[in-house]
């Protein structure tokens, strides 16, 4: 991981090791079989389709539920879902359960007995086979199911802790992508689907997985549509900018343009707010090999935070000056630079990212 953010910060592209990270994080989030899983005949599992649809009516919203939680699914996840039971699931649970909840335990048991489920943990389900998970979610009206998992997504987010949200962000997230426009009935609504694909492509970059978190933030970035940009400001900069980042990181500079053209036509940006932007488009520039057009752009990133640019040709004598005054610097601290305080001048860490953008682009022309 280090190593790769070294590479990414000095501009290179290693396409490679971006499929190699969104490879293993797709496993991750998204395994179709696990160790606990059995081998299951395409015969067998035309039976247990047979065999689902003969369970009891509260069996079988518990399993389409289920089926779109993954084939490995936790009972307390299962619970967080339980919002997007039918209606008629707490009648038929208190009718012969007593409590939701007992309904549950009781239909997961039977479906471990009926060879449906098994039980990796005391906590942890899974379903024996693709095919069957498959066949609990064919249980659902096909035009109901997009509804369906976004309820789901939609519930997880509403019912969880912050804590246990943290540890399924990237599943209720997934969910609820799945039908935004049940997430559209207030610009309030709005705003927090938009800050949950946030965190979820945050989270996925954490991964290093690009490809992933640009379709977070671009889910985002969707949900903003009628959101006016004086009232969500960092929102907006947040989800075009990190867009752009993710963009750049998986190789797609035109969509990486579009965002950067998108969010700086507001206009009315900060220089703080702009600076990491522009910085995304010097980096694209330059692994595009557009080194006269990266120059000119970081020279105009230096004129916008106050500094005068580099002349064309610098004088000799000027350069002896600047010489001279580093060798005495050197000689004032003495190698002990470890020791001086951190820089927090901010004008100042800006400039020397693009002065260190801009020697490597030297050494190009």
């Amino acid at each position: 991981m280090a190593v790769w953010i070294i590479v990414c910060d000095t501009f290179m592209l290693p396409l490679q090791a971006n499929i190699i990270y969104n490879m293993f994080f797709m496993l991750s989030i998204n395994r179709r079989t696990t160790p606990h899983q059995q081998y299951v005949t395409a015969n067998v599992s035309d039976l247990m389709e047979q065999k689902l649809q003969a369970l009891p009516l509260e069996a079988q919203m518990v399993l389409q539920v289920a089926s779109c939680l993954g084939c490995e699914f936790g009972w307390n996840t299962l619970q967080l879902a339980s919002d997007a039971f039918p209606p008629a699931f707490n009648e038929l649970a208190l009718e012969k359960y007593k409590t939701p909840s007992l309904c549950l335990e009781g239909i997961l048991s039977r479906s471990v007995e009926e060879g449906v489920l098994r039980r990796v943990d005391p906590t942890t389900y899974c379903f024996v086979h693709d095919q069957i998970q498959a066949a609990a979610f064919n249980l659902v009206v096909e035009e109901d199911r997009q509804l369906l998992q976004a309820k789901i997504g939609k519930s997880i987010v509403d019912q969880a802790s912050p804590e246990e949200l943290d540890g399924v962000l990237l599943l209720a997230v997934d969910l609820c992508n799945s039908d935004p426009s049940l997430f559209a009935s207030s610009a309030k609504d709005e705003e927090h689907f938009a800050q949950l694909n946030l965190r979820a492509g945050k989270q996925a970059v954490q991964n290093s997985a690009f490809s992933y978190a640009a379709v977070y933030f671009m889910s985002g970035i969707g949900a903003m549509g009628n959101l006016p940009f004086e009232d969500n400001r960092q929102l907006h900069v947040d989800l075009y900018g990190l867009a752009s980042q993710a963009h750049y990181c998986k190789g797609d500079t035109d969509k990486m343009n579009e965002c950067l053209d998108a969010v700086l036509s507001f206009g009315s940006l900060t220089v703080e707010e702009s600076f990491p932007l522009q910085m995304t488009r010097c980096k694209s520039l330059y692994v595009r090999h557009q080194y006269n057009e990266a120059l000119a752009l970081g020279q105009k990133m230096l004129k916008d935070i106050g500094y005068k640019p580099f002349p064309k040709k610098a004088p000799m004598p000027y350069v002896i000056k600047e010489f001279i005054k580093t060798k005495r610097l050197l000689k004032k601290y003495d190698g002990k630079f470890l020791d001086l305080p951190l820089m927090t001048d901010k004008n100042r860490l800006r400039a020397l990212k693009v002065f260190k953008a801009l020697c490597i682009l030297t050494f190009q022309q």
